[in-house]
């Protein structure tokens, strides 16, 4: 498997874990570095279970919860993890916030880049964090940009499945086999308390997506797979 420097902007603190976190794990026990960066905690719209259960709990305690979980997930997988604490629901962006991080994608010097589809209607956070993140990238490929960072060559941009495809006009042209690292994905999301209807939702969603590749590419020992729309189009001499 060839190295990678994989990077994932995930609106919500966990919302890496239900999108790629297989891929995660995949390219991570192959060496390759991965680093997640979460543009918020999800403390206000992606926490009901903590609210619902302690309502008047407030913010910044359930941005703890949220933010440990998040760091215990990452380190299963095998990734480092950056908080920005953005805010959300709803998130908004901003120069100031662009930059930011465009210096961590400058720092890190990535060569994939995954991150939320910039169309997803169901909530709007999600497109906002492609949109930054498609922003910052741009401006992390500029000399002027943030004088005295190393500006970034060319990366490639995968945007991962929204949580209803059908709805969203999600139509994935790439698939990645993690059937391998289940074990890792399932350890890793066991973590989360505060989402904890989500791992079997996704757990499914995988096992989906593993038989339709096994129908397009006819490998019977592919079981689980994460869907994803490439953005760059695929450049070579012949067809891969």
């Amino acid at each position: 498997m060839k190295k990678q420097r994989i990077m994932v902007v995930s609106s919500h603190a966990l919302d890496f874990l239900w999108r790629c976190s297989g891929t995660m794990a995949q390219y991570a026990k192959n060496g390759s570095p991965v680093k997640v960066v979460c543009l918020s905690y999800g403390e206000r719209g992606e926490s009901n279970p903590v609210w619902k259960k302690e309502p008047d709990i407030g913010e910044e305690a359930v941005k703890q919860i949220k933010k440990k979980e998040a760091e215990e997930a990452a380190a299963i997988l095998g990734a480092r993890i950056d908080f920005l604490d953005f805010g959300d629901h709803p998130m908004i962006s901003s120069q100031e916030k662009i930059m930011k991080l465009t210096e961590l994608i400058m720092e890190f010097q990535p060569t994939i880049l995954l991150t939320h589809m910039n169309t997803d209607v169901l909530n709007p956070d999600h497109a906002t964090a492609s949109n930054i993140a498609l922003s910052a990238l741009r401006c992390a490929h500029g000399f002027g940009t943030l004088p005295g960072h190393t500006p970034c060559k060319h990366v490639d941009v995968f945007m991962f499945e929204p949580a209803q495809p059908d709805i969203q006009g999600f139509r994935p042209d790439t698939y990645i086999d993690i059937t391998d690292v289940m074990e890792i994905r399932d350890k890793a999301m066991e973590t989360v308390a505060s989402q904890y209807y989500l791992p079997a939702f996704y757990r499914e969603r995988s096992s989906y997506r593993g038989g339709l590749v096994r129908r397009h590419a006819e490998k019977d020992e592919i079981q689980y797979a994460e869907a994803f729309v490439r953005m760059n189009p695929y450049i070579d001499k012949e067809f891969c």
